[in-house]
Order: structure tokens, then sequence, then C-alpha cells
């Protein structure tokens, strides 16, 4: 049979009902109930392993259509009926998902859970609780966690308990070795180890058996859930880089790291590129590289001076076609050598191209700029073949990898964004400018890879060693590299890259003035720095290393937050053992809840370090570097 007394529950049912199941062995208050095991589920909904992430939508539409219409099984409508009979009401109806509630993951908020009042509430509440392993959170959630697409749900019924909702962690997040318990009600509190509330979490812990502490759901004096704590991930401390090197690279400072560009070291061949860039003196800011990182400055005396953005659309069209042709002709020159290509086109993009798109987005109010953005879901591969997941020549294109590119592709959650009835045509080409701009910078990366590839063909040598051999390009091909001699110089390069990327390179050399002051909340993770990227309630696809400012944190918007450095929320009725922020927590995104002003005074664009352990977010500057 698929019901069973909650005593009896065994992983069949979910993480939730075994987990609630040991703790009633161990004599803790756990409301009467019984639990619905997954069979259940399978049986309504059917097989729904996914080979092709292509069909995810299909499979998901079929299966809610299945649970809205299938007729519930005699045997089981009789059974529940019977249980219900014996609870009496009121009764609340939760989720036990198959990866919910255990030491690989919480799923905090993923599934569904609902008070009935009413039997003619129990099974549409049922019917929910299964509709909820089915949805675009669920399903992003489990592929996460697991191989194949989606996870079977159990479904617990209990009687209500009453009384004042807390939570309890038993051990703080991020620190399982702490002998220090925090509760939750509207703020987050330390409370002693022998408060009577601890003490019935700590049975818990013990009953569980999870030593790195559990995060306990107390209504009045029942347990109603316990699971272990998903701890982040501990990060490595950083290194400070040897003062004498940067002492070297003071001088005719400030120079500004581009950690927005390219945070980490780069490879031979791309710092290559900087220098011959900075050399021929054709960009209107310096270059520099130190242990690896980039660092720029603008230029005492700019190639040219800004242009004033066209004032028609017709005009700013002319303009942007005669500057792409000029762009296109340059890395279409096969006669040249691919670097030379390379700097010249450097010279066009960052003295034409990119100013361009500076003042002609400055022209446009920020709302009409984000009202005609572009969907960023590209149209095929063949737009996204010269794209790649870094700004180094040293990394793979998308077009260099097809199957895994389709894949992504087909995995986007953003389907292309319609034009809007009333669009401006000045104001949606300014948006689309951006995207441009980022796009032949692509081309010419993609154009000097090929460069690289090919030399590495004509010198015989291991195409991923190519990029971390220093003057490979200027390289005779009639004056061959001993492969092995190749690998060894490589490898050598690739280390000390690892070197410098734990350094906590400073964001400018010398140290700038910290620029406005910091916001304060209360935190969790370590500390990070991120552009700033707000949102609300809209679809998003999240940048790398962007720090997301909402209003408030939800389970959908913190699995959507995924590659994200920070999560900012300025809402004080949003804690840190809140669904949201433990599922955010479990992805490894630092935290910063009840941040009061950060809507009003954090922008996009504005660089900021997020510091979790001590809940502040800190601006470092207030424009895009």
């Amino acid at each position: 049979m698929w019901v069973h007394d909650l005593r009896d529950c065994d992983a069949t049912c979910g993480g939730k009902a075994a987990a609630l199941a040991r703790l009633v062995a161990a004599g803790l208050p756990v409301p009467d109930g019984f639990a619905i095991d997954a069979r259940a589920f399978a049986a309504i909904v059917g097989e729904l392993v996914v080979d092709d992430v292509a069909t995810i939508g299909h499979v998901l539409e079929a299966a809610a259509r299945r649970i809205d219409e299938a007729p519930i099984p005699e045997a089981l409508a009789r059974a529940v009926d019977e249980r219900v009979a014996r609870l009496g009401l009121p009764l609340v109806v939760r989720s036990s998902s198959t990866i919910e509630d255990g030491v690989g993951g919480a799923a905090a908020g993923v599934f569904r859970s609902a008070p009935i009042a009413t039997l003619a509430e129990l099974w549409p509440a049922i019917r929910g609780v299964w509709a909820s392993a089915i949805t675009p959170l669920a399903a992003t959630y489990a592929r996460h966690r697991r191989a194949h697409a989606l996870a079977t749900i159990g479904v617990i019924v209990q009687r209500r308990a009453a009384g004042e909702h807390v939570t309890i962690y038993t051990r703080p997040p991020g620190a399982p070795d702490r002998d220090e318990a925090w509760i939750q009600r509207r703020v987050v509190e330390k409370v002693p180890r022998d408060d009577v509330r601890v003490a019935l979490a700590l049975r818990a812990e013990a009953a569980l058996g999870a030593p790195t502490g559990v995060d306990v759901e107390l209504v009045g004096a029942h347990v109603v859930q316990a699971r272990p704590i998903v701890h982040p991930t501990p990060i490595r401390p950083r290194l400070p880089p040897p003062a004498a090197m940067l002492a070297a690279a003071l001088g005719d400072g400030p120079w500004l790291r581009d950690v927005t560009h390219n945070p980490g070291p780069l490879s031979i061949a791309q710092q290559h590129l900087v220098e011959l860039v900075d050399d021929a003196r054709v960009a209107p800011w310096r270059m520099k590289i130190v242990l690896g990182h980039l660092y720029a400055q603008a230029a005492d005396t700019p190639p040219t001076a800004p242009r004033a953005a066209p004032a028609t659309v017709t005009a700013l069209a002319a303009q942007v076609a005669a500057i792409e042709a000029t762009l296109a002709a340059i890395l279409d020159d096969v006669a040249r050598p691919v670097l030379a290509r390379f700097v010249a086109f450097y010279a066009v993009w960052a003295t034409e191209l990119a100013p361009l798109v500076a003042v002609t987005a400055r022209r446009v109010p920020p709302a009409a700029l984000l009202a005609h953005r572009p969907s960023r879901r590209p149209a095929s591969l063949a737009a996204i073949a010269h794209h790649a997941p870094a700004w180094d020549v040293a990394v793979p294109t998308y077009g260099e990898a097809p199957t895994i590119a389709l894949a992504l592709l087909a995995r986007w959650p953003v389907p292309p964004v319609p034009p809007a009835p009333n669009a401006d045509p000045y104001a949606a080409l300014a948006a689309d400018l951006a995207e441009r701009d980022d796009d032949w910078f692509y081309r010419a990366q993609a154009m000097v890879r090929r460069g690289y590839l090919d030399r590495a063909r004509a010198l015989g040598i291991d195409p991923e060693d190519v990029f971390w051999i220093a003057g490979v390009m200027e390289r005779a091909a009639i004056d061959p590299i001993d492969p092995i001699e190749a690998r060894r110089t490589a490898s050598a390069a690739r280390a000390a890259s690892a070197r410098m990327a734990q350094f906590d390179m400073p964001l400018s050399i010398p140290p700038a003035p910290v620029i406005g002051s910091s916001l304060h909340g209360t935190g969790i993770g370590p500390r990070v720095i991120g552009r700033v990227v707000r949102i609300a309630d809209e679809i998003f696809v999240t940048p790398p290393n962007a720090v997301l400012v909402c209003p408030t944190i939800t389970p959908g918007l913190a699995l959507m937050a995924t590659g994200a450095a920070a999560l900012v929320s300025e809402s004080t009725h949003v804690g840190l053992l809140d669904h949201g922020v433990a599922l955010a927590r479990e992805l490894g995104i630092t935290c910063v809840v009840g941040c009061r002003d950060a809507w009003t005074q954090l922008a996009d664009g504005m660089l900021v370090a997020v510091d979790g352990e001590a809940g502040t977010v800190t601006i470092e500057t207030v424009t895009r570097g």
C-alpha cells in the first residue's frame, strides 16, 4: 500500500517524511499524520526521465495534465480518506520530495505545502503538492542535483500545530564546528544552547545523526520539520600579493583592476595582446599586467575626443554601419598578420564604437533602454559560435564545443522577447548597440584564437599549450619547438597563473579611497566583488559574478541566481534562515538580507564588495570600468 503512518516512513516517502519518522522514533513531539509514498505520484504521472533537455517543456506539460485529470485510484482514495477522518481538521498537506531535506540539499521552498480547513480542499491540495514537483523551478533544481531531469515526490498529511512559528539552526550556516545556535522569528538571534527550544532542536540533531547541525522548524511545542544543514563549501583564504611586485607596478597610478571583464589572471597569449595594444597607444586608456591581472587607467592624451550622440535613428544607424564595415574589413584582411589586425581592430573599436555606445546610452533614459533591451537568447549556435565564456583567447569558443552549446541553448529559460508595441527605434538601437559592441570584440578575440591554433599546427605542438608560450606567434614556422619542451613551458606558465589566482589583488594600485558608504544588513558567505544588477520580478539570465540587488529573495529568484557572486535584499522581513536564502546558500551564493536602502542606493553597474560575514555592501566604484 502507498499510505504509511509517519513512524513507518522510509526513503520511498521522501526526505521530509523519512526525517519525521526518525524524530517520532526518538520521542520528539511531532504532529500526528501519515504519508503517501512516491509510488503514488509515479502511478499518476508516469516515467519522467528526460534524455533530451529540449523536450523538457513538453514532458512537464503532459505531466501537469495527468496530475489535473487522472482519477485517483480507489484504494488510495479510501485509505487517505479513512486516515483523514481519524486525524480530524484542520490539517496541513506537505511535500516530501526524494531530493528534499537530505544531506545533499534541502530544496528549501522549492516544493509546495498547503493548510486545509475542509475535506473539499484535501485532494486539490495533494494534487497541488504533486504538481510542485514538475514546475520549472523544481525541474531546474532537480537537474542541479542529479543526472536526470525530474524528481518524484511523496505527500505528508498532518494535524496542523498551533503556536508561534520559529526556525532554529543548531549550528551557524557556514560554521559547522561552532558551538552556537541561531533562532529566527522576526529577526535572527543567537541563543544559548540550554534554551528549551534549542534543547529540542539538539534532540532532533541527534535523532537525524547530523553532527554538522540541523535546521528545525517549530510550531508551538511541536517539531514540524528537521533537516541537515547544507553548509556552503569553505572558501580557501586568498593570499596577499607580494608587496615588492606591487610596488614595481606603482608610479603613475592609480591603476584600476578590470574585475568586470578579466577578474582572474590572463593567459600568456592574452597578456601579449594587452601589451601590443598598450604599446601602440591606440586606445583612450592605458593597460598594465600586474601578477597576471589586468589593470587600466585613463590615458593622459586620448587618441580621440569623445563624440556626441547622433540626434536621429537614421544618423545613428548610418554611423554604426560605417564603423561596423570598417571593423569587418580589418578582421577579414587575411593579407595582414593576425596580431596586426587585432591592434588595428582595437584602435577603431576603442575610439569609435565603444565611445558611440557610451554616449548613445546616456542620451536614452535607463527605463527606455531596459524596455527595448533585446533578449539575450541567441537565435542559433551560429550567432554565438565565436563567443567564449571568458575574455581570453586561451578559452575555447562555443563553436568549438557545438554539442555543449546546443544543449545550453535548449535549456535557456528566457524566450526571445517580441518587439514592444510602441517601440522607440532610437532606444531599441541604443540598447542593441551594447550587445553588438561585445559581439565585435568576441569576433576579434576568436580571430586571434584561430591564429594561435594555426600556429600550433604549424609548429607541431599541442593546441592547449600554444596560448601559454611567450613569443610563439612571432616564431618562424621553420623554427620548430620541441613538443615536450612546449608542454613543460606551458605547464609552468599555467602553474604560475594558478598561484597568481590565489592572490587577493587590490582593486586599485595604489589603493584608492573608499567611495561612498557601506550599507548594513545580516549576511552569510565569503566576501565577493561584482557589478550590481537590480532585479524585481522579471525572468533573468544572471551575468557571471553579478551582485543581484532585489526587494526580497524568493526560492525561484535564488535558483535563477546560479552563477551570481551575491544576493542583496532590502526587505527586513526576509531572514538568513528563510527558504530563499537557504537555497542561495546551498548554491554557494553570498547573501546579505535586511540591507536597508540597498534598492534605492545601489544602481546598475556599480562595483560593490559584499561581505557576508560582516553583513555589509560597500560601494567601490559608481561607474562601469
